[in-house]
């Protein structure tokens, strides 16, 4: 049964959708098509307003086990938490059993290990929205969950703490480069040495510019830029990767956590010393998080189509010591893959693409004798479908690791080590 406008109805929650929304079923219509109701758990009876095929919790009527308090103010009502209310063990199981209903939708079956947990104040970059309103007072503050609306954060248990202690600094930032014709993104990373900032739609006029390096001068911040552009920097941000100063240009994608680039780097290492290879791809290297690491004891190809990644590799490399050969190469491996005869120059290969995944690239590996692949993804169902294809080819997925990196979402970060079958 489908409904056609809002009512309000009781539900019983069996099950969790993917995204991390209870899956609701009304009393007397089993065969009907869930419900998703968000911040709800298996087990639970609420009542919900329901429109179309989505739910608004209104009441909890009966709890589950492993609803626990939510540690933050703001929980339901900024868009970037979903779990906060769940007990951790079931937390880190639905997590898990994401990755095998990927795997088997995709005809796969291979273990996958529980997720390593990592602390929840970890993340070490965020993207704040800023609008003028109509009064000129200015909304500063996370998207609400489903809507445009910005939720004013007045805390954010989720950041490490040096973000989550300047939000009034970025704040002050925000309410010089917003206009009043649309709103600015404001992109912040916590590096080593201070708060880097990317403005995004904001204005751009010399009197702005001027105000924002002030700005950032009083406030302490590391760097302020536009797109293509730095306002100011009074130091250079900067990262250590494999004991190795890596600085970053404005805007380059990070793992979100430091702590889960540790551990998806440690497992790399692991896997790819066992395997003992002396030539590496890596591929959509970026900056060099598993590239540094991995030149520690083996010759590695560093490929990526973002320029100012590999401009920023280049420069680490070269106040590097100790490193075997690294040779950075920009090649956009969507449209122009390497082929299985490229790829048969190396031992082994790492492959950490977007969201979208590595469909090109994977088949390419799978025609090719590489004998060791690694494959890191934060989407379950692009990397299943990408590690179908290399069991098509031969493989065999040795182990699938998940890293709990976006924590209290629905979201997971994954490695997965393949070995060529003989």
């Amino acid at each position: 049964m489908r409904m056609n406008k809002e009512t309000i109805r009781e539900l019983s929650i069996t099950g969790m959708g993917h995204r991390g929304d209870g899956l609701g079923v009304a009393d007397g219509e089993p065969d009907a098509d869930p419900i998703y109701v968000p911040f709800t758990l298996p087990g639970e009876r609420v009542t919900a307003r329901i429109e179309a095929d989505r739910g608004t919790l209104v009441e909890l009527i009966e709890a589950s086990a492993d609803r626990i308090e939510p540690i933050c103010r703001h929980f339901q009502t900024c868009g970037g938490c979903l779990l906060q209310h769940m007990a951790r063990q079931p937390y880190l199981e639905f997590k898990r059993a994401t990755i095998v209903s990927a795997l088997t939708s995709h005809g796969l079956d291979a273990p996958v290990e529980t997720p390593l947990a990592i602390q929840h104040d970890s993340r070490r970059r965020a993207v704040l929205s800023a609008r003028r309103l109509k009064n000129g007072q200015l909304a500063f503050g996370f998207s609400g969950r489903r809507s445009h609306e910005i939720i004013a954060i007045e805390m954010c248990p989720i950041l490490v703490p040096e973000l989550a202690s300047r939000l009034d600094d970025l704040r002050g930032l925000a309410a010089i480069a917003c206009g009043s014709k649309q709103p600015l993104k404001l992109h912040a990373t916590a590096t080593e040495t201070g708060i880097d900032v990317l403005l995004v739609d904001g204005k751009q006029d010399e009197n702005t510019r001027q105000r924002l390096a002030q700005e950032a001068l009083r406030r302490s911040i590391a760097r302020v830029s536009f797109p293509g552009d730095i306002i100011v920097e009074t130091i250079a941000p900067s990262l250590t990767i494999a004991g190795i100063t890596v600085k970053p240009a404005p805007g380059l994608f990070l793992q979100a956590a430091a702590e889960s680039e540790t551990l998806l780097g440690d497992l790399a290492v692991e896997a790819l010393r066992a395997a003992k290879p002396k030539t590496v791809a890596d591929l959509f290297c970026g900056l060099g998080a598993f590239t540094l690491r991995i030149a520690q004891f083996a010759k590695v190809a560093a490929v990526d189509l973002d320029q100012d990644a590999l401009k920023s590799l280049d420069h680490a490399l070269r106040f590097a010591t100790g490193l075997k050969p690294v040779k950075p190469a920009r090649r956009d491996l969507f449209r122009n893959p390497l082929t299985s005869k490229e790829l048969n120059l190396f031992d082994a290969v790492l492959f950490d693409p977007p969201r979208a995944g590595a469909d090109r690239q994977a088949r390419e590996l799978a025609q090719s004798k590489v004998k060791t692949v690694i494959a890191i993804s934060c989407n379950p169902q692009t990397l299943a479908r990408d590690l179908a294809t290399l069991v098509d080819g031969g493989y065999g997925i040795r182990t699938i690791r998940p890293v709990d990196q976006f924590v209290f979402s629905p979201h997971i970060e994954i490695i997965a080590i393949c070995e060529k079958k003989a």
